[in-house]
């Protein structure tokens, strides 16, 4: 009933879902790519790739589990086993490209498969975190040159960050932000705001980053030391730049499909980007020329 009543999913919800409907992988894929308009099944997570071999299959949830459980447990495997189309360095599962999922719906070759994704050193996560690390400590810098008179007015960096991303946002009595609820956006933005409270849980790796952080942090970047004589300029170096982060985390690159990726390439090509995102949020909040929320109902 929630998931039902809601705007939007996550992206596990998804997964959880496809079990539960008993789809297909082609079905979840759909789901993924034109419904969530996000990157299709991730074969450098192990979940992902446990979760696709089971719809293929028509295996229930608990064998996602079992198969996860057995390959963490025999990790080593995949390191150290040498077959012919295998080697110690993983070449073969680096540069398999299209043919992976027709090799990795054979049952016996999937477990080999899931020990080398578990043996691997840099997991996905960790680069994930190891990238979202730089843009943030970019972001702060260049937000601290624009905000640096009024710097002693934020407690931590992370508030230094949503002072400028959400500064259109209507805020309540307690000085946090309107809920996204309010927001006509918040069907297609959903999740894609980056508040203090979002970035404190990433830096206290409470939470993992998305690709959607990335892109909102490098935006940040661009729309406060970018200036260039046109803006279109501009917007191809950041596509440039974005799409050699996301590829460094095993993440499809800009999508114009999804509305936000699409928001942020063309507030890139206005004159004053960070302007223009503030103001599409701020507009999106009001209704008659006032927030239609009051702040004591809010705050409630």
């Amino acid at each position: 009933k929630r998931w039902l009543n809601s705007d939007s999913v996550k992206r596990s919800t998804v997964f959880l879902l496809g079990f539960g409907l008993k789809m297909t992988d082609q079905e979840v894929s759909a789901f993924l790519t034109k419904v969530l308009k996000e990157q299709d099944f991730r074969f450098d997570a192990p979940s992902e790739t446990a979760f696709w071999h089971c719809y293929h299959h028509g295996l229930p949830y608990s064998s996602a589990v079992e198969l996860l459980e057995e390959c963490k447990a025999h990790s080593s495997f995949a390191a150290t086993r040498n077959t012919p189309q295998t080697d110690p360095g993983g070449a073969f599962w680096e540069n398999v490209g299209d043919s992976l999922t027709l090799y990795l719906s054979n049952k016996a070759k999937i477990r080999e498969y899931l020990s080398y994704l578990d043996s691997k050193e840099r997991k996905p996560q960790d680069l994930l975190f190891e990238e979202f690390y730089k843009l943030y400590e970019r972001a702060v810098n260049a937000a601290r040159m624009v905000v640096q008179e009024e710097k002693e007015k934020y407690e931590d960096t992370s508030g230094i960050i949503e002072s400028l991303l959400c500064s259109g946002t209507p805020r309540t009595k307690s000085k946090n932000l309107t809920a996204m609820k309010y927001s006509t956006l918040s069907r297609q933005f959903e999740k894609k705001r980056v508040s203090r409270q979002k970035l404190s849980r990433i830096l206290r790796h409470e939470a993992e980053p998305e690709r959607f952080d990335l892109i909102t942090l490098l935006f940040l970047v661009y729309a406060l030391t970018v200036e260039p004589e046109w803006p279109t300029s501009r917007y191809i170096q950041f596509i440039d730049e974005i799409n050699e982060i996301l590829g460094r985390c095993h993440l499809m690159g800009i999508y114009p499909v999804n509305p936000y990726e699409s928001f942020v390439l063309m507030c890139l090509l206005t004159e004053e980007p960070l302007a223009t995102y503030n103001d599409v949020w701020e507009m999106s909040y009001l209704k008659d020329g006032v927030v239609p929320v009051s702040d004591a109902e809010q705050d409630a």
